[in-house]
């Protein structure tokens, strides 16, 4: 779950001071945290409205869409910033289960795609697929495998009539890869590589071409490995990943990936090391292949990163969380520049806990991350949390 259409940002620009904004009789979410001033550093902006937000994207610095869940429940959450304020935005719902979005990509003004699931009468969970058009949000019919549970996890477009969606299906016999394809009328499942029946879910995608575009997650129901999977044009081939070395992990995973070309392509994730800890994982593909760029980890407790937004092969940023020795999920970010990681630890909510599942960077000195804060010591009361590093 990540912003990645990072390479449109002056073009965007220009076209969000004349093209439509947000429909009127959405209502404002008034910030509640400052702004950044001078100096780069992370603030808290606080919105009242919400429940989860898992994913972020940036058209331009003007036109940036987070999405999630409104209750927990039943409702998908839309939110809009237009440069100064965020305000929640209606989207239609499905289904009278629970419902859910995992990410947004806002390719224009007047593409944006956001994806998800619903639950159907028989407590499936299926496929969801949101488009905003400039005016409204409006569900779009996506297929399913079988009747059991289809879920789509990440979505990229490469034009209006180009965009694709992964995730899984399941939970019997174990998940598989689910791929599908928007070409402009309709989305369709498209088969995904084959791992000769190794549960597997693919949990995000990035386009870089129409020929080119990538997806990752990971293989086995508890995450042995990490999976990559590529399309050339005409089908989807599996990856040679760079995990930890078998003495060094004893399993590993792949949450977000981001390809602002194809010499630039990054993906952040976790990997369980000998002392059952999960830590920081990245990889970093300059066109001929992964390779692993460790992040730092704060403490010997858990760290695992959720999202990740790149602005070239030598910057950029990922989010997620660390735990403390009390156990407490605290937000974490990193920063690759001038060939290293380096750590952030943005501000918190509430003393319960806080995650940041995604991230859209618009330059090195203007980044967005949204995910929860946790309002009761058992996590059942979260808040929609909003950060911005700037400087």
């Amino acid at each position: 779950m990540n912003g990645r259409r990072m390479l449109l940002v002056a073009v965007m620009a220009a076209v969000s001071a004349v093209a439509a904004a947000p429909v009127a009789d959405a209502h404002t979410v008034h910030p509640t945290g400052q702004r950044a001033r001078a100096g780069c550093s992370w603030k808290p902006v606080g919105i009242t409205d919400g429940f989860q937000l898992h994913a972020v994207s940036a058209a331009s610095a003007s036109d940036i869409w987070a999405v999630g869940n409104e209750n927990g429940v039943g409702k998908p959450f839309a939110v809009h910033y237009d440069g100064s304020h965020w305000t929640t935005v209606p989207m239609p719902t499905k289904g009278a289960g629970t419902i859910d979005l995992f990410d947004v990509d806002a390719f224009s003004k007047t593409n944006v795609w956001a994806v998800g699931y619903y639950a159907d009468a028989h407590g499936h969970s299926r496929t969801l697929t949101e488009h905003w058009n400039g005016t409204s949000w409006k569900i779009v019919p996506s297929p399913n495998e079988g009747s059991g549970d289809n879920t789509l996890h990440g979505v990229a477009a490469v034009s209006g009539t180009h965009a694709w969606a992964v995730g899984y299906t399941g939970p019997t016999p174990g998940e598989g890869p689910l791929i599908e394809r928007w070409n402009g009328s309709a989305w369709s499942r498209v088969p995904p590589a084959d791992y000769g029946g190794i549960p597997s879910i693919l949990d995000d995608v990035a386009v870089i071409s129409p020929s080119n575009v990538v997806a990752v997650g990971h293989r086995s129901i508890t995450a042995t490995g990490t999976l990559i999977e590529r399309f050339n044009g005409s089908s989807w081939h599996g990856e040679e990943p760079a995990d930890p070395a078998p003495g060094q992990a004893a399993g590993a995973e792949l949450s977000s990936v981001s390809a602002p070309s194809a010499g630039a392509q990054w993906a952040v994730g976790e990997f369980v090391n000998q002392q059952a800890k999960a830590r920081t994982h990245a990889e970093r593909n300059l066109g001929g292949g992964w390779a692993l760029k460790l992040p730092n980890n704060v403490g010997t407790a858990p760290n695992q990163l959720k999202g990740v937004s790149a602005l070239s092969a030598t910057k950029a940023f990922a989010v997620g969380n660390y735990k403390t020795s009390g156990g407490t999920r605290r937000v974490l970010a990193q920063r690759f520049a001038n060939g290293s990681w380096s750590t952030f630890k943005p501000p918190n909510a509430t003393q319960f806990d806080n995650e940041l599942e995604s991230v859209a960077a618009i330059s090195p000195s203007n980044v967005w991350a949204v995910g929860y804060s946790a309002t009761d010591a058992f996590g059942l009361s979260l808040q929609p949390l909003i950060e911005h590093f700037h400087c």
